[in-house]
């Protein structure tokens, strides 16, 4: 039997919960498709466990995103700022 990750046992778990099947990102990372956000699986590195740890926002304005950030000791650098322990991913919007 090969061995799965924490990571991949709480996404399978998650998929159960929400009664949607897992995708897969181009990166391999496990997902769920939701209406309106993806759910993406990802090792913790940080030493937190597991739980929320980052989002994906897309953005058709980082400067300004990055320059509030700033003013208020959010910024981490030019594609992440960190609001309460919680690591928000800038992403161009398409």
């Amino acid at each position: 039997m090969l061995h799965r990750s924490r990571c991949q046992r709480l996404a399978e778990r998650w998929s159960q919960i929400a009664q949607i099947d897992l995708g897969t990102d181009s990166d391999g990372h496990s997902t769920i498709q939701l209406d309106n956000a993806t759910l993406r699986f990802v090792q913790e590195e940080d030493g937190r466990g597991e739980g929320l740890g980052g989002i994906d926002v897309a953005t058709v304005d980082r400067d300004g995103v990055l320059a509030a950030a700033r003013t208020r000791d959010c910024y981490v650098n030019d594609s992440q700022v960190a609001l309460a322990g919680l690591r928000v991913n800038l992403v161009d919007a398409s």
